[in-house]
């Protein structure tokens, strides 16, 4: 199993078991109840100079849950490389210009969190070449 390096949050649900679990790891408690225990996650990872970070089981497994992980990793978007990942499935928030390389017959989603525009796609099957393209929240492709 994995071993966190650092536990952080207002942790009110952490039970007895994880507790003692995860004894030997720091644990940064922070009783702030205006955000998430995930903000204050990606808060300090901002802070403390780290750029990238990785979330994993985030999503709860619930569409609800995936939505707001992904609306908050919006915000931190411009401060922090992120990706997302669920079951069968990633997310990699942006802003800018980003390439990426996929194998043949990986589906691609285009999902804004606001107006996104100058979007050119290269060698996916279907998509619009050499073409500027913008997309506002509420739609997808």
């Amino acid at each position: 199993g994995l071993v966190p390096d650092l536990i952080i949050g207002e942790l009110d649900s952490v039970t007895a078991a994880t507790r003692r679990a995860f004894a030997g790891v720091r644990t940064l408690h922070i009783r702030r109840q205006d955000d998430t225990d995930f903000e204050k996650a990606l808060d300090h990872v901002r802070d403390h100079g780290r750029g990238r970070v990785i979330v994993l089981g985030a999503t709860g497994g619930r569409i609800d849950m995936a939505l707001a992980t992904l609306s908050v990793c919006w915000r931190y978007v411009s401060a922090l490389d992120m990706l997302i990942a669920g079951e069968g499935w990633y997310a990699v928030p942006l802003r800018g210009t980003r390439a990426f390389d996929a194998p043949p017959g990986t589906r691609v989603s285009l999902i804004p969190f606001g107006r996104c525009s100058g979007i050119t796609l290269h060698g996916l099957t279907g998509s619009r070449p050499s073409i500027s393209w913008t997309i506002t929240a509420g739609s997808s492709s």
